[in-house]
């Protein structure tokens, strides 16, 4: 079964496993700048660890923007992602709480 599974290269779908209770293995990633070396850099440490434990990555580039920032909340609890990491954010703790998401939260 696995070998046909490689031949025809399916790969599961992430909604669907979700909607069965299993984890998405998707973790969501809000930063201010991508552009800025010092996120940079930290995005890439944190797409090598999570994709060695299994997991991918969404990343979301928010900016100084908070209406940004929202949607991008939104949408990452639309996609039922298994968790949030968030840097520097614009917005109180408090509001990424409101998705019930687990969340790594810092500033620089």
């Amino acid at each position: 079964m696995y070998a046909a599974m490689r031949e025809l290269n399916y790969q599961p779908n992430t909604l669907v496993r979700s909607l069965q209770g299993k984890q998405t293995k998707m973790i969501g990633v809000i930063m201010p700048s991508i552009t800025n070396p010092f996120f940079a850099e930290l995005v890439a440490a944190i797409e090598d660890k999570l994709e060695a434990d299994g997991y991918k990555m969404l990343l979301c580039d928010a900016g100084q923007d908070s209406d940004k920032e929202r949607r991008y909340l939104r949408m990452l609890e639309a996609n039922q992602v298994d968790g949030i990491i968030a840097g520097s954010h614009n917005l109180g703790i408090e509001e990424y709480q409101r998705y019930g998401l687990p969340i790594v939260s810092f500033d620089r």
